[in-house]
Formats: structure tokens, sequence, C-alpha cells
């Protein structure tokens, strides 16, 4: 139902000038869903005043107009329900009304539809949302607001989306979000942006570090690392399958942890060295000397694995690997298996797990064009791999 707006005007009576006065008839109906038929409909007609001349009398309710409007197949008629005025009849008049337009049949409107609209008078005035903007406050104070003193302020950055993290490192701040990463550094008054990446977080917690060390995953599946610069440090074919990922940086052992809940890794910037970790780890802290693990449930550590980088001991040929020779202070049992492929184009095959004897050797016999070499142990031991050396043989062809 639309409201038509509601006009007013005055009219200035002219004294010793009769008028005549004006009938308003008014269409009032009490069932908009119901159709006009034969039978007599709820629609009325009345005046709003008397007949008379100017000036008006005072309004009379007792001697309105009232009509029965009735559908034939001539048209639509009109019979008096009232009384009338003392000189006309009160039989039914012969008072006709015709209808100048085509009479539409009324049709029900369904409960559960709306029909009402509504427009504003006003202007609508909306607020940019700056959900990529950041602010700073005065010196000393979290009073946002700009004054006088020149010092708080606020800016928009290069990139579109939500800022989802705001970190310190070093001098510098690092904002970080759905579209970007970008350094903000303090010059005078002012602030000085400089965007180091522009794809994104893969999540609003792929992001972690302390005062000197950044870490991120962006929507690509790399893992990023930050210090004085941005370094790639990728993994893309371990960590694009993560989905929203939760990184925890652990300061005293320089462990990243990246979790989604199904799937965990750690990667450590010391050693540049990235494995299989506990995939529900949510937070790590320390009080009182004690190491504190959040998770939503228990933690489960999956048994040590590691692989090398593919290798092709510098030649395109073919090769037979032998034996390894692994250099270990580990006390338990360690296995080691061999990744292989006869195509460069192809996927590596693996071979079964052999037992690292006492003296760090495993023999395992195989033959392809570059490999990659994996160890991994059945119990939670911190250990070293001190070197490892492979007895191999390089085909003519």
């Amino acid at each position: 139902m639309i409201f038509p707006a509601t006009i007013f005007r005055s009219v200035k009576a002219v004294p010793g000038v009769a008028r005549p006065s004006s009938l308003e008839i008014k269409l009032v109906t009490s069932y908009p869903g119901t159709e006009v038929t034969g039978n007599t409909s709820d629609i009325t007609a009345r005046t709003v005043g008397v007949m008379t001349i100017f000036p008006g009398a005072p309004l009379d309710y007792n001697k309105l107009i009232s009509f029965v409007w009735h559908v034939d197949g001539d048209g639509i008629t009109a019979g008096s329900e009232g009384v009338f005025a003392s000189n006309l009849s009160a039989n039914t008049s012969n008072m006709v009304i015709a209808s100048v337009g085509t009479f539409i049949t009324a049709k029900l409107v369904s409960s559960n539809t709306s029909n009402m609209a509504m427009g504003s008078f006003a202007e609508a005035l909306i607020e940019v949302a700056k959900s990529n903007w950041i602010a700073w406050s005065d010196v000393r104070s979290l009073d946002f607001t700009k004054s006088k003193k020149n010092v708080a302020g606020d800016m928009a950055l290069d990139w579109t989306g939500t800022i989802t993290n705001i970190k310190k490192i070093g001098p510098r701040m690092v904002v970080a979000g759905d579209n970007g990463v970008s350094f903000v550094t303090p010059a005078g008054r002012y602030m000085g942006l400089n965007t180091v990446h522009r794809i994104g977080l893969l999540g609003r917690d792929a992001y972690a570090g302390n005062d000197f060390i950044h870490f991120f995953v962006d929507k690509l599946g790399v893992l990023y690392q930050i210090d004085e610069v941005l370094t790639k440090l990728d993994y893309r074919e371990y960590l694009s399958v993560l989905t929203d990922p939760v990184l925890i940086y652990d300061e005293t052992t320089s462990i990243l942890h990246i979790c989604d809940g199904t799937t965990g890794y750690m990667y450590s910037p010391d050693t540049k060295s990235f494995g299989k970790g506990p995939p529900n780890i949510t937070g790590i802290g320390y009080k009182d000397g004690a190491l504190h693990v959040a998770a939503p449930a228990a933690i489960v550590t999956p048994a040590f694995e590691i692989w090398t980088e593919i290798h092709d001991f510098g030649s395109r040929n073919g090769k037979n690997i032998v034996s390894l020779d692994i250099g270990t202070n580990l006390g338990g049992i360690l296995s080691a298996a061999i990744r292989l492929r006869q195509d460069k184009a192809s996927t590596f095959s693996q071979t079964a797990w052999y037992t690292v004897d006492p003296r760090g050797q495993a023999f395992i016999p195989c033959f392809g064009y570059e490999f990659q070499f994996g160890f991994k142990a059945s119990v939670y031991e911190y250990f070293e791999i001190d070197y490892l050396e492979v007895d191999h043989h390089v085909n003519a062809y």
C-alpha cells in the first residue's frame, strides 16, 4: 500500500460573496480482498459536509447521504441507504452514479505477501564503511579524535577488504587483511605506507609473530616470513589444502605452528625445517616457567617425519640407489624411505619404510632420475640428523 503525500493549502474567504459548497465523495472498503459481484459490495460513499450554500452550515451527521453500490449488466448504480434532507424522498433515490473508468475486480492478497511500500521525503545519508582504514591516537592517550594538536589521525590503505591484523615489528607496524599486507612507518605527524603483498591472508588467524619476526599464509597457501624484509618460504603443496588455519609462534622454541583442526604443520626459522605437527593447537604461552598450550580437544602429536628437497646428483641420467648412511643421535627406532620418479612430469612414487640399523644404515635399492629422502621416528623425542650420505651409481643413459 502506498501512502500518498498530504498536501495542505489555505483558502481565503471574500466577505459578502456567496460560494456554492462542494460535494466530496470518498470510497471506503472494509475488505480489500472482497470481489465485487452482483451482490451488494462493501464500498460506500458519503459526503463530508451537507449540501448548502456559502457560508457552510455546521456538519450534521444525521443528514449525511449514504449509498449502497450495486452491479448489474448495464453498469454500476447506487441506492440510498439513509434518510435524505427534508426536501428529498425517503425512498430510494433516482440518483445514478456511473463508473467513469474500468471497474477492476479486487483480488485477495496472500497473508504472507507484503503489499506496503514506503518512501522517504528526506535524503538518506550513508557513511562509507572504513574497513580498510587505520587510525592512530594522540601520544600517551587512547583518544583517536583529531584535534588542534594534529597528532591523532587516520588513513586508508591502498587495498580493499577488512583489516584483520596489526602487529609491531621494529619501528614499523605491519597491517594485514583480506587483500594485502603493508608496512606503516611513522614519519613525523604522518604515516608512510608501503604495501609488500597484494594477495591477502588465508584467514583472519593466518598471521603470527612477535616484535622481531612475523609469519603469514596467503590465499594461495604460500608461507611468508617478515623481519627486515618479506621472504617467501612457500610450502604451498602442503598448506594450500588448509581451511581457515591458525598460526601460533612459540618464542621459546622458535617454532611456528600452523593448524586448521584437521591438519597441522611446524616450521623452524632457525633450521629452515618444515614438518607435520599437532593439528589443533590454538595458543601457546608461558607462565611462571610452565608451558601452557590451548586446544579445543586432546592434543595428538604425530610421529616425526621429514623429507629432503629433490636431488638428481647433478645428472639427468638414471641412478641406482643402494643404501643410505645417516648420522643421528636418536636413541629410538628410526625409519627411512625414498620417493622417486622416472619422468620429470610424473608424480613421485614411494618405497616402503626400512629400519635404520644401529650403524645408521638403511638398504633401499631402487632406480630413478630424481629422489627425495625421508625419515620418521616412532616416538616423540628431540634429535638431530647430522649428515646424510647416499650410496648411488649414475648410469650412462
